[in-house]
């Protein structure tokens, strides 16, 4: 998380001032040879500094992905294209999930690395056949940014204080929230309500699937009604859950709550990206998401390891009751100090 925080930041940069051509290079290619390596690798601290690289390169992805849209989509449809990058992303890694599993299961660890290398390859090679036009593309942006009154750089702390700002501290909240779901709910099912494995699973499982179902309808009333009130509903949904989750003793329940979070998942995530592009002129847009990914990362670290020490310090309900937390001040954050905006550079 800490190398994809890097990664955000730097390849929202790099975009802005260079254009797609490296970030797509370095998140097709270099991660394809990257992923290769763990084949022949077998010391464990070589392991790690591959997971640093690999998370800095594959953020580059990300990254080329918002930024598109952020860029290519219009107002009225930004958060529903937001949605949809979520949907591909989500349901292409619960794909690879299950097809990894059985060629594990069935072969072992190696052959699913090298299924592995397949998937960024071939967005390689898809880049490569595509480049032309992209140049082209690109050269059009550039004469329209070259005519904007935008056209002083801006360094990192002014993205930051004039685009990112409280959407970054209210993303950190939230993810904060989401790091805690995601590293705690097999602790939650297995030791505190008493569930195997398959059933710790299992949860993920319906949040993913909720998830993939929910994301883009809620996304598309976000961008026929108001940007701003699905984020504060959306936060507010993930802080009652959190709530539920701290205080339930069967499975049931439990699921139910993980069904309620992932509907608030669903309602918080394309309509903040979405709201966040509208303020952020188009040579900016790079940076400012960039940025936007750091904040959302910190929180995901912040999220795991304050996690952890309350888990151990006192009780799993504490661990769980930070999430609502954190959650519920987003959501007041949300509601008190965000502003909806006017599209920009359409």
């Amino acid at each position: 998380m800490i190398a994809v925080a890097i990664g955000e930041m730097t390849w929202g940069r790099v975009i802005d001032k260079v254009g797609l051509s490296p970030a797509l290079f370095t998140g097709t290619f270099l991660v394809a040879g990257l992923t290769s390596l763990f084949l022949v690798i077998h010391s464990l601290p070589f392991f790690f500094i591959l997971f640093f690289f690999l998370g800095f390169s594959r953020a580059a992805i990300f990254i080329t992905g918002r930024w598109y849209i952020a860029v290519h989509s219009l107002p009225s449809e930004r958060a529903s294209s937001m949605a949809i990058l979520i949907a591909l992303f989500s349901g292409t890694r619960s794909v690879s999930s299950v097809i990894g599993g059985a060629i594990v299961d069935q072969w072992g660890y190696s052959p699913a690395l090298m299924v592995a290398v397949l998937g960024p390859l071939l967005g390689g090679f898809l880049f490569v056949a595509s480049l032309k036009r992209l140049r082209s593309s690109q050269l059009e942006e550039r004469v329209a940014d070259s005519r904007s009154i935008e056209e002083a750089p801006l360094s990192i702390r002014q993205v930051i204080f004039r685009f990112v700002g409280i959407q970054g501290i209210i993303a950190a909240l939230h993810h904060f929230a989401f790091s805690i779901f995601l590293t705690y709910m097999p602790l939650l099912s297995t030791q505190v309500i008493g569930t195997d494995a398959f059933g710790a699973g299992a949860l993920f499982s319906i949040q993913g699937f909720v998830n993939l179902l929910a994301v883009i309808p809620l996304a598309r009333l976000a961008d026929r009604r108001s940007k701003k009130l699905f984020i504060t509903i959306g936060l507010f949904g993930s802080a009652g859950s959190f709530l539920g989750m701290a205080f339930t003793n069967n499975y049931p329940m439990l699921v139910i709550f993980v069904v309620t979070f992932s509907l608030s998942f669903a309602l918080f995530g394309p309509a903040a990206v979405a709201l966040l592009s509208e303020s952020v002129p188009k040579n900016k847009q790079g940076t400012a998401i960039g940025m936007y990914g750091v904040f959302e990362d910190s929180g995901m670290i912040m999220g795991s390891a304050l996690g952890g020490f309350l888990w151990e310090r006192w009780t799993p309900l504490a661990t769980f009751l930070s999430g609502s937390i954190a959650a519920g001040m987003g959501a007041i954050t949300s509601f008190q100090l965000i502003k909806e905006h006017h599209p920009l550079d359409e």
